[in-house]
């Protein structure tokens, strides 16, 4: 179990619009389920 200061929302949480039906979900690990990773590719520049 986690504590509620470890898992509380953050800040920046009530600047946004929740669909009522959100709801926060953990795992067994915190640090991972609080991960975000972003996948963006990247096209090498145009040779003249």
């Amino acid at each position: 179990m986690h504590t509620s200061d470890r898992v509380s929302p953050k800040v920046g949480y009530a600047e946004n619009q929740w669909d009522r039906n959100a709801k926060f979900i953990w795992g067994a690990d915190l640090k991972g389920d609080n991960t975000v990773l972003c996948w963006v590719p990247v096209n090498a520049p145009e040779q003249t």
